[in-house]
């Protein structure tokens, strides 16, 4: 089985084999899925074979999570950083603790894991 990630509106923005695949193809369309749909909510519909051992979301701290959710809203670091408060490498220091700590090598990855266990 594959991964199949659909935009809250029903439309189809990957299929994949893999959840490495799912993350290089929404990378790829980020910019032009923020044009056409302002709401960045994405449903995961199917889950692949090899799922992510452990989600990890329990480890992460109050901080972590509140970058990780601004990251789900499709943030930049830039934008991260003005709205907590906190410098541009704070932010890229919580996202390389987050991405450790969820055994995801992106953002994209990690806004995913973060979307599947709302």
């Amino acid at each position: 089985m594959g991964i199949k990630v659909m935009w809250e509106e029903g439309h189809v923005l990957a299929e994949a084999g893999s959840w490495k695949e799912c993350a290089e193809m929404l990378l790829t369309l980020q910019g032009e899925l923020e044009k056409r749909f302002p709401v960045p909510r994405i449903l995961i519909l199917e889950t692949a074979a090899e799922d992510m051992a452990g989600d990890g979301l329990e480890a992460l701290t109050g901080r972590e999570k509140e970058i990780l959710a601004r990251v789900t809203e499709g943030m930049s670091n830039k934008e991260i950083a003005s709205v907590l408060h906190i410098s541009e490498r704070t932010v890229k220091n919580h996202l390389s603790n987050i991405f450790r700590k969820l055994n995801v090598s992106d953002r994209t990855q990690a806004a995913i894991l973060a979307l599947r266990n709302v």
